[in-house]
C-alpha cells in the first residue's frame, strides 16, 4: 500500500499546483468525512481549546484544517521530487537577511509555530 500511495505522490508532483491544491483539498474533505476517529479528536480538541466558539464555527474550522492537512500531504511529493527551481519558484523567503547577518557570529534558535506548510518553508530554506 505505502508503495502504491508513494507512486500516486510521484505521478501528481508532475501537475500544476492549482491543480494539485484542488485535489488535496477533496483528499481533506474526504478524510474528515470517513476518518471518523481524527474528526472525534479534532473536534474535542478544538472544544477544549475554544468553548466559547459556536459549534458550527468549530467544525468549519476543523474541516478546513482537514482539507489544508490533504493538501499538504499531496504537496509534499514536490518537495521529493519536484526541482529545486520549481521549489524556489513556489515558495518565498522573506527576511532571510536577519539570519545571515548572524550567520557565524552567534547560536540562532528559530520558533515556528507547527503548522501543515512547515515542510515547504523548511525545505525552501534550507535551499540558500
Amino acid at each position: 500500500m505505502t508503495r502504491i500511495v508513494l507512486a500516486l505522490m510521484w505521478l501528481l508532483h508532475w501537475l500544476p499546483l492549482p491543480v494539485l491544491a484542488m485535489l488535496g483539498r477533496l483528499l481533506g474533505r474526504l478524510l474528515y468525512r470517513f476518518g471518523r476517529e481524527r474528526r472525534h479528536i479534532a473536534l474535542t480538541n478544538l472544544r477544549l481549546c475554544f468553548p466559547g466558539m459556536p459549534e458550527a464555527q468549530r467544525s468549519a474550522l476543523a474541516k478546513r484544517h482537514f482539507q489544508a492537512f490533504g493538501r499538504s500531504f499531496l504537496e509534499r511529493g514536490l518537495l521529493w521530487w519536484a526541482s529545486e527551481a520549481r521549489i524556489r519558484k513556489l515558495g518565498h523567503l522573506t527576511g532571510k537577511e536577519h539570519l545571515d547577518a548572524l550567520y557565524g557570529k552567534r547560536p540562532v534558535i528559530l520558533l515556528v509555530p507547527h503548522f501543515v506548510g512547515l515542510d515547504m518553508a523548511w525545505t525552501r530554506m534550507s535551499m540558500d
